[in-house]
């Protein structure tokens, strides 16, 4: 990701896989992301737990199942801005 763009369209298309998983299931979910480093870019996942990958870690941010898309989208921006998920120059 390399700027506040690649961000939004990533964290887009993780609500839109989210949203009908949460649908048929209330079981919580969460935002993950995955540091920067010299050796990859940062990510964001969202999932009931990270997986396998030790990589991702939580950000203590559940998607509220309660708001629009639209609405969680707008909240997890603001925290997603402040994560060190963007490409190294």
């Amino acid at each position: 990701m390399n700027n506040i763009a690649d961000v939004e369209s990533i964290l887009k298309a993780e609500i839109d896989i989210w949203f009908p998983k949460q649908c048929a299931d209330p079981s919580p979910f969460y935002l993950f992301y995955m540091e920067t480093t010299p050796e990859h870019d940062g990510g964001l996942l969202i999932a009931r737990d990270k997986g396998a990958n030790p990589d991702f870690h939580n950000v203590a941010a559940q998607l509220n199942i309660g708001d629009t898309k639209e609405q969680n989208f707008n909240r997890l921006r603001a925290i997603c801005a402040k994560l060190p998920i963007l490409a190294c120059e």
